[in-house]
């Protein structure tokens, strides 16, 4: 069994595979989400089973594939309420905030 399992896993153990699948930037799009859900939705908060809880989940993944910017304008567009200069700032600078370290740590180095 030992042997069959060395076998197999010899492929994947050395440094040209490490560095086929290595990069520069954070790119874990799980963490993200799951940093975004756990913002948006924190765990000794919410109910389970609950529309508010799908309600939470829904924007934090809009939040994170889109943007926050981005996803409001959209959701206030659809909902046709008007977003003052003041709300689409606010949103603007809390995208900025949140992308950021996004951007540095994919620079490369």
């Amino acid at each position: 069994m030992c042997d069959v399992l060395l076998k197999t896993m010899a492929r994947f153990a050395t440094l040209e595979a490490s560095l086929e699948v290595g990069h520069c930037c954070d790119m874990l799009v799980n963490e993200s989400l799951n940093n975004t859900v756990s913002w948006v939705a924190p765990k000794n908060k919410t109910c389970s089973a609950s529309q508010s809880l799908d309600n939470q989940i829904s924007v934090a993944v809009g939040v994170n594939g889109l943007g926050m910017c981005s996803y409001f304008c959209c959701l206030f567009q659809q909902l046709h309420i008007q977003m003052t200069d003041d709300v689409r700032h606010c949103l603007q600078q809390i995208n900025v905030r949140r992308t950021c370290p996004i951007n540095t740590s994919c620079e490369v180095k």
